[in-house]
């Protein structure tokens, strides 16, 4: 083959447009390859005027560039730094890039035209600023490394999720200064090698030298000829969502740990979901045995129609918690009593019924408490007389201390006779009457009346816990034990449970400021609140809100209950921390006299104190004092 043929090969097998134009514009030789390039057939293009190549809105500016180009002819880009378009026979317009030359045919002078069609690089360009932009702008992080692992770039999240002032610090940095070990590079070099990706967990390092977890998937990058130039990693922070998936079982932990029994059924089939320890091991299935039954199958009172009924309210969202009293049945047919707090809530995305059970067995514990507690008290009155009988010695002392004891029996008899007298000739009278309605069909008549017993109970019980509280105290049997708690999600719960001791339409307005941190006998604040609380509500009509307030700033938490009721008259004031004493204005209400007295040596063990403000019919404000 000689040099000719060579070169005609060449011309032929090209993959670059080649056209010979002569100095008329006309084209006197092209290659099958721009012919396709400009969309025309094998041999249709030759002979015609270059033109048909232009858009029209550049053709005559073109010719008088052909004329200087054929006065000077030289080789050269065409059009540099401007944007260059052919023309197809279809009409359509394409970018392109075209070198000239020039040479001889005999004594005709040619120019010589080498067309690129870039239309795929300015697409890849586009693309690429695109993704650019967005890199740049984007609020997850993303690393850009050359083949050795260094770094090349880096937005801004990742910057400041790493910890640095500049992403100019971290150019050049090897990525595994920042996130990966030697033995972790390794494995992912390979992957990427034989599947160009990869995806995992990580311990990234930032530059103050803590660590954090995060999710790396790393990508390798090409450039037009499919030439690997480096690698692209994106980052996802997941310290906070493995904290939070610790925290989830920690709950989940406690829930199931819990001795109070907690039952989650199915919305739908009723059907458990979850039952945790404290009820598996007092009803005495395991829990695939209680993942196979419902709520009916251990509350012998109801049937599938009853406890559709009494979930209703809260389907329909009437009620957000329904409180009932029943009876369990465990799996050695056994029955005991107990109170259930229903509420409807969600699971994921599962919506379930959660129920907690309370075992109100201990009810005829209380009973024998409170005689034990009268025995006490009788047994202290006798000590105390005879200790002033003995003391002869110091009659004029002896005389006053018999005075304030005589002064507190006749307050106590007096509490007594009345608190204990109507609780006990409720129950008598309501037993009494169950007794006429013998018949199944005034099953509705015995209910109304054990209700009355039940509630004549707990009035009883709550009495009880006033005796057993001042009790502890005066045996030293409690102690402070200060802990940290956030305040207002403390006062928040306890809000919660005291909505069942508020009159009808009365809610608790809480407000809270100064710092959220309060350090805190949990179980004595608690004990405070509630005492305070249920007097406000006590003392208040239907209707009347009452105000909490707390403060925690200059050294002390600062608490304000505030009711808007009856008030104390100005002349019992000064006797409300007396024991067993109450206002003249509340004696056909409830109450024991020893709340007040208990919630102030609650104080004295926390170095508190209580002070109080009333106006009769206007209402009282109660501040308690605990420094921090």
């Amino acid at each position: 083959m000689n040099t000719q043929d060579i070169f005609e090969a060449m011309f032929v097998e090209a993959t670059i447009g080649i056209l010979a134009v002569n100095i008329s514009g006309k084209i006197v030789k092209v290659n099958p390859f721009a012919e396709k390039m400009f969309g025309y057939e094998n041999g249709t293009l030759q002979g015609q005027p270059l033109q048909v190549l232009l858009p029209e809105a550049i053709r005559k500016a073109h010719t008088k560039h052909r004329e200087r180009f054929n006065k000077n002819p030289g080789h050269r880009t065409m059009g540099a730094n401007l944007e260059l378009h052919g023309l197809r026979k279809n009409g359509d317009k394409f970018p392109v890039q075209i070198s000239l030359s020039h040479m001889k045919n005999g004594e005709e002078q040619l120019a010589i035209a080498y067309v690129h069609d870039v239309t795929e690089e300015k697409q890849r360009g586009k693309e690429l600023q695109r993704k650019s932009t967005a890199i740049a702008s984007g609020a997850m992080p993303i690393a850009f490394s050359d083949m050795e692992g260094k770094i090349t770039e880096v937005n801004e999240a990742f910057v400041k999720m790493w910890g640095y002032d500049d992403s100019k610090d971290l150019i050049g940095i090897h990525n595994k200064e920042l996130t990966l070990t030697d033995e972790e590079v390794a494995v992912i070099n390979k992957a990427i090698k034989e599947k160009g990706q990869w995806s995992g967990e990580a311990k990234a390092k930032r530059k103050d030298g803590s660590y954090f977890d995060v999710f790396v998937t790393s990508n390798l990058i090409f450039d037009e000829w499919d030439r690997p130039q480096g690698m692209l990693a994106t980052f996802v922070n997941t310290t906070e969502l493995k904290k939070a998936e610790v925290l989830n079982q920690d709950i989940f932990k406690i829930v199931d740990d819990s001795l109070n029994e907690i039952y989650i059924f199915d919305k739908e089939d009723l059907k458990f979901v979850h039952v945790n320890k404290g009820a598996r091991n007092n009803i005495g299935y395991s829990l695939e045995e209680m993942q196979n039954m419902t709520p009916v199958d251990i509350k012998p009172e109801h049937t599938a129609e009853t406890f559709a009924d009494l979930v209703t309210p809260l389907l329909n969202g009437e009620e957000e918690i329904i409180i009932f009293n029943t009876v369990h049945q465990r799996k050695d047919k056994t029955t005991y009593p107990v109170e259930a707090h229903l509420q409807y809530s969600m699971m994921g995305d599962q919506p379930v019924f959660v129920a907690i059970i309370i075992d109100i067995t201990e009810a005829e514990k209380s009973r024998k408490a409170l005689e034990e507690i009268n025995t006490q008290l009788e047994e202290k009155v006798r000590l105390r007389t005879s200790a002033l009988k003995e003391n002869e010695l110091k009659l004029e002392s002896a005389l006053t201390k018999e005075k304030e004891l005589g002064e507190l029996k006749s307050r106590f008899v007096s509490m007594a006779s009345h608190e204990f007298r109507t609780p006990l000739s409720s129950i008598l009278a309501s037993a009494g009457l169950i007794a006429r309605y013998p018949e199944s069909d005034q099953q509705d008549k015995r209910t109304k009346h054990i209700n009355r017993i039940k509630s004549s109970v707990n009035n009883l019980t709550s009495i009880l816990n006033d005796f057993l509280s001042l009790e502890k105290l005066e045996s030293g049997m409690i102690s402070c034990q200060l802990v940290e708690v956030d305040f207002k999600n403390y006062v928040s719960i306890l809000l919660d449970e005291m909505k069942l001791v508020a009159n009808k339409n009365q809610m608790v307005n809480h407000q809270h400021s100064g710092k959220a941190i309060a350090n805190i006998d949990e179980h004595l604040v608690k004990n405070i609140l509630i005492n305070l609380m249920s007097n406000a509500f006590k003392y208040s009509p239907n209707g009347k809100d009452v105000d909490l307030i707390s403060v925690i700033e200059n050294g002390s938490l600062s608490i304000k209950v505030r009711d808007y009721g009856i008030g104390i008259p100005e002349e019992d004031q000064q006797h409300m921390f007396d024991r067993f004493f109450r206002a003249t204005n509340v004696t056909n209400i409830q109450g024991t006299g020893l709340g007040l007295v208990i919630v102030k040596r609650y104080l004295d063990l926390m170095k508190g104190s209580i002070s109080f403000e009333s106006k009769e019919n206007e209402g009282t404000t109660f501040t308690v004092v605990i420094p921090q």
